[in-house]
């Protein structure tokens, strides 16, 4: 075992130890500070050689720091009891430096090597298009922006459609155990034992459509004329979709809080 691995195991278990106790002072956050600094001066030579494996020579510094950012995931997620920490950290860096060169290396995706494409800057765009003795200016300036707007659109509209799915869910599930303690109170089942009638089934159901119509209304401002109000007026509508927040809100709430 080389004097390296050793030193890495040491510097390693004392910033593990230093993270089980109470980080409270700053005595401690310095510590901390000083060991990670030697277990980078420790694996230096080992990150200069997987940079220029990665070809990354000409973006060294982007390189060193997904380095650093490797090697602080490395010991978040490290158990001596699986493996030694020289061999652990070898996989974090080299997803580091894997996931940086597809970033600034996009011609070498195996997509892009079947259609030959390859990645130019916009400056040399420029000059490729002067030096044909055109005027080059970028086609929509705002694309850009434009692109990035629609995107944050679509992933909220599909986290509005996650959390109205299950908050349809636990309403459709509190409905149904009233029906069912209701149905017992009375000492009568209008179906076999064990179900329950389809008619109110089926009114459970448009009730909910039209609450999930309401709440899409008041988080996104989408409006579906099929499913209709149910001729309610515009504060019973308001109140209806506050409570589904309120509901939507305390189950986000509780999932953060199990973990």
């Amino acid at each position: 075992m080389s004097t390296v691995t050793d030193a890495l195991e040491v510097e390693v278990a004392a910033i593990l130890a230093l993270r089980r106790g109470e980080l409270t002072d700053a005595r401690s956050r310095a510590a901390i500070d000083r060991h990670f600094a030697r277990i980078m001066r420790l694996i230096a030579p080992r990150i200069r050689h997987f940079i220029r494996t990665y070809g990354l020579l000409d973006w060294s510094d982007d390189a060193a720091q997904a380095c650093a950012i490797g090697v602080h995931r490395a010991i978040c997620a490290y158990d001596p009891a699986k493996a030694r920490f020289t061999t652990f950290v070898n996989w974090q860096l080299r997803g580091e430096l894997q996931g940086l060169r597809h970033r600034v290396r996009l011609e070498q995706r195996t997509s892009a090597r079947g259609v030959g494409a390859s990645v130019i800057s916009l400056d040399q765009l420029g000059e490729r298009a002067q030096g044909a003795g055109a005027h080059w200016e970028p086609e929509d300036e705002a694309a850009q922006e434009r692109t990035e707007s629609l995107a944050c659109e679509a992933l909220a509209r599909r986290a509005c459609g996650r959390l109205l799915d299950d908050y349809t869910a636990h309403m459709r599930g509190i409905a149904l155990r009233q029906l069912e303690r209701r149905a017992a109170l009375r000492g009568r089942e209008t179906t076999m034992p064990g179900t329950l009638a389809p008619r109110d089934i089926e009114r459970i159901e448009r009730t909910l459509n039209r609450e999930r119509a309401m709440l899409a209304v008041h988080l996104l401002g989408d409006e579906d004329e099929a499913l209709g109000d149910g001729g309610l007026h515009a504060e019973q509508r308001r109140q209806i979709a506050r409570r589904g927040v309120r509901v939507i809100r305390a189950r986000v709430d509780a999932r953060f809080r199990m973990g």
